[in-house]
């Protein structure tokens, strides 16, 4: 039984660089010890196992994900549930900008982790409806920290940025580090990067907040 095994947790600093690292400058993760009884309980345990690793890390848990139905959604979906994840996968269906809706969905899922992919991802279509950007993009993740610090305040929230927070480089340039700083130029690209402020905030104010891009 997986219930027998004796976990041990250690600790690891954060691979995120200030200002975009998470609340605490560590994060804990479980490890367990597999015994040899229980590898047929989990087939991930039994590759690990044959592959020569004695220490394996259960990471499965409950992962809520907005915007599901997007490019990145769909490989993200079939990852987790191979990973042995359970999902819970949104879309249009929910409205991150509505506090009633979103919040509803995560009370009644509770996850253990969120990753936010809704977004209005067209850098054209935000030269043509600038609000509707900043209303998906920004007001969106408001909403989503929001509802999580008052529903789900245990969960860890993975915000997806864009490297369009850059800006535009020229022809030679040196390849763009995640330290460098940003200068937006669409109103998708300001969305986003305002939207990445937000996380920032959360998490100075407690939340378990991871932004990449």
């Amino acid at each position: 039984k997986l219930w027998k095994l004796r976990a041990s947790r250690y600790w690891t600093i954060s691979p995120f660089p200030a200002p975009l690292g998470p609340a605490t400058p560590k994060i804990m993760r479980a490890r367990y010890r597999v015994p040899p009884t229980a590898v047929k309980t989990n087939r991930r345990i039994a590759r690990a196992l044959r592959c020569g690793h004695r220490s394996v890390s259960l990471l499965a848990m409950h992962v809520f994900v907005t915007g599901a139905a997007g490019f990145v959604g769909g490989h993200l979906l079939s990852r987790l549930e191979a990973a042995g994840n359970r999902v819970t996968a949104t879309d249009r269906e929910v409205d991150v900008t509505d506090p009633r809706s979103l919040g509803a969905a995560i009370r009644d899922a509770q996850p253990e982790a969120i990753v936010h992919l809704a977004a209005q991802s067209s850098v054209q279509a935000s030269y043509e409806d600038p609000a509707d950007a900043f209303r998906i993009n920004y007001l969106g993740t408001l909403t989503l920290l929001r509802v999580v610090a008052s529903d789900a305040p245990g969960a860890r929230v993975l915000l997806v940025g864009s490297s369009d927070a850059y800006g535009s480089t020229g022809a030679g340039a040196s390849p763009i580090r995640e330290s460098d700083p940003l200068a937006p130029e669409s109103p998708y690209a300001r969305s986003k990067a305002a939207a990445e402020f937000l996380g920032g905030l959360a998490a100075e104010r407690g939340l378990d907040v991871i932004r990449v891009r």
